[in-house]
């Protein structure tokens, strides 16, 4: 997506924004992949675990929700650890993203739930597209998928621990 951020004389000057599709708006919070990327930056900061790749999943239902996935750079599984990611990405995200915890607080969107990726699933997933034929040079990850097919991993198969 492009907007104008002004003119040379009457023709508009365009910057860059984000990818088209690369926000979602479950409950009317509209979040985009901008507010991802800094929340989880903050958690970094806060944490100081460095995630190798992570994306943001919308999943609706009933209470419709978002689902974080992350592959540390560090191969350790510490309950601790996660659960201190996930709450300063939790606590991040609404810095962020407009209303998400007003509509976190009245249950129309559910809790942000984070979910760890055993160590080398994205090795693996960048070996298996490469034997595909993909150009890896030519891969980009999103920080936020409309669904969990998109991801770098198979939920079912790569989770190896899951936030409280």
């Amino acid at each position: 997506m492009l907007e104008v951020c002004g003119f040379h004389g009457k023709v508009p000057k365009l910057s860059f924004v984000r990818k088209y599709g690369a926000s979602f708006n479950l409950a009317g919070e509209l979040l985009v992949e901008a507010h991802v990327t800094a929340a989880v930056g903050d958690a970094i900061a806060a944490t100081g675990r460095a995630p190798l790749w992570f994306t943001f999943v919308p999943v609706a239902g009933a209470t419709p929700h978002y689902e974080l996935y992350v592959e540390f750079t560090d191969p350790g599984t510490d309950p601790a650890a996660l659960a201190a990611f996930a709450d300063a990405t939790r606590a991040a995200i609404g810095s962020y993203c407009n209303n998400w915890d007003a509509f976190q607080a009245d249950g129309a969107l559910g809790p942000l739930r984070v979910r760890q990726v055993r160590p080398g699933t994205y090795a693996d997933t960048l070996a298996r597209w490469e034997r595909e034929g993909r150009s890896i040079g030519q891969i980009k990850n999103s920080h936020l998928v409309r669904e969990r097919a998109l991801l770098p991993c198979d939920p079912e198969r790569d989770v190896c621990a899951d936030a409280p």
